[in-house]
């Protein structure tokens, strides 16, 4: 039997995202929490809660995340969930903590500030792909396929 373990949400991060790499590897690796608006009616008005979701980003995604967003800047990610368990310093009993890793991210909000902030693609993810490989088409040009 199959499993399908993926997760998408969009919402704000609550504070700028800062790369830290492993100790035994030197891994790129960046945690943050994505602030996420829920909806609901309330005696017939519109109210809105928001839900809190820690994500764990590795590799070339940290280090993007790391590089292009900061605290209230708007993503749309893809990833899946993942339970880790862990004991605070000082106590006996492990807790568990739910966590998104993240796999894709997108850019939903406004422009960066500086050009130079700007990356060349809106969609960022660890797939692999060059993009210095790919050329720009204008709109009048017909796609080569």
């Amino acid at each position: 039997m199959s499993a399908l373990n993926q997760v998408t949400i969009m919402g704000r991060l609550t504070a700028k995202p800062e790369l830290k790499f492993t100790s035994n590897g030197g891994f790129p690796v960046c945690s943050f929490t994505l602030a996420v608006d829920r909806p609901y009616r309330k005696g017939g008005e519109h109210e809105k809660e928001t839900d809190f979701f820690r994500v764990v980003a590795w590799r070339s995604t940290a280090e993007l995340i790391c590089k292009y967003f900061d605290k209230g800047d708007q993503m749309l990610l893809t990833g899946s969930l993942r339970n880790r368990q862990f004991t605070p310093d000082g106590e006996d009993k492990p807790r568990t903590q739910t966590e998104i890793v993240a796999k894709e991210i997108f850019f939903t909000g406004s422009k960066p500030k500086s050009a130079e902030a700007v990356p060349e693609s809106s969609a960022l993810s660890n797939s692999g792909i060059n993009l210095e490989e790919f050329e720009e088409l204008c709109a009048d040009q017909d796609v080569p396929f």
